[in-house]
């Protein structure tokens, strides 16, 4: 299935785009599939893909280690989440992602290969500090393994947080938060582990994945966004793409009317509003239409739908 979805919409853009030089890819293995890739008896599976994407010229510089699974299914939602960060089997699929991207780049010369991920888990699950603290241990696991695994291959991996609105850290403040206590983390393992220039290994592997349509529905100023994607340690990834914006709802109503009608049953779409002294949240378009009225007050609206910048 992945190499279908890569012969049917990337190797065309690859041949308008980049005939004769090798082109850049993203690639997504949902958790069965790295998992077996990154084993000795999917070892013949992972030849099969190297070859595949050798003999096009295609370059895998990038994973998304998002989702788990099923991604495109109804009702998925907030289940995008699961397992959240503090569940061993989010730390291992990680971990084969991370088994399959080396294994795969050893023709490339790239300064760093990224992993992006969701930054522990859905805001809702959360319990508090004790939560935040499980999922920053997850990552700290994780982090021992990619200082490993570059030590043993020459391969920098950036494990890349993604904040996302209404997640565990819903913005880039919130993000780089965390990610100074994570870190944190990470040292004390690395440290007790017997890796040397533990802090700079932390700093090294654990990243921000800056997504701008996610900074866009949370109001956040570009220039703001960035640096925080840089505070600490590195920016592994970049997601360019534009939000949904819609001005004065209240006197547009039909087109208040029909973004509500975009609503439907897999992803959330979460929705952001701004006007004098007015801030307001919801998960997902159905929450908005439940409360229109108080909403029609906004000046602007911002929601999550990922459009293309042309």
């Amino acid at each position: 299935g992945v190499c279908a979805g890569i012969e049917e919409i990337t190797v065309p853009l690859k041949q308008r785009l980049s005939p004769e030089r090798p082109f850049g890819v993203g690639m997504y293995l949902p958790g069965p599939l790295a998992g077996r890739l990154a084993s000795e008896e999917g070892s013949e599976d992972l030849a099969e893909l190297r070859g595949f994407l050798g003999e096009r010229e295609l370059l895998p510089f990038t994973y998304n280690a998002f989702p788990h699974g099923g991604f495109h299914r109804d009702g998925l939602k907030e289940q995008v989440y699961h397992p959240a960060w503090d569940d061993p089997e989010r730390v291992q699929f990680s971990i084969d992602v991370a088994r399959v991207a080396v294994a795969l780049s050893d023709t490339q010369d790239a300064g760093h290969i990224s992993i992006s991920t969701h930054p522990g888990g859905y805001g809702a699950w959360s319990e508090g500090p004790s939560t935040l603290h499980a999922y920053s241990q997850g990552f700290a696991a994780v982090c021992e393994e990619l200082a490993r695994m570059e030590a043993a291959t020459g391969r920098r991996i950036v494990l890349s947080l993604e904040a996302e609105p209404r997640a565990s850290s819903g913005n880039s403040a919130e993000l780089a938060e965390f990610l100074v206590v994570t870190r944190m983390r990470a040292e004390k393992r690395l440290r007790e582990a017997g890796l040397a220039d533990a802090s700079a290994l932390a700093a090294r592997h654990l990243g921000t994945c800056l997504d701008a349509c996610h900074t866009a529905v949370e109001f956040e100023a570009p220039t703001e966004a960035w640096r925080l994607a840089q505070v600490g340690g590195a920016c592994g990834k970049l997601q360019f793409s534009s939000a949904l914006r819609l001005e004065h709802p209240g006197k547009h109503r039909a087109a208040a009317d029909q973004l509500l009608r975009m609503a439907e049953p897999r992803y959330l779409h979460q929705v952001s509003g701004r006007g004098p002294g007015l801030s307001m949240a919801a998960s997902d378009l159905p929450e908005v239409s439940a409360d229109l009225d108080a909403w029609l007050a906004c000046e602007e609206w911002r929601c999550h739908f990922h459009v293309p910048v042309d």
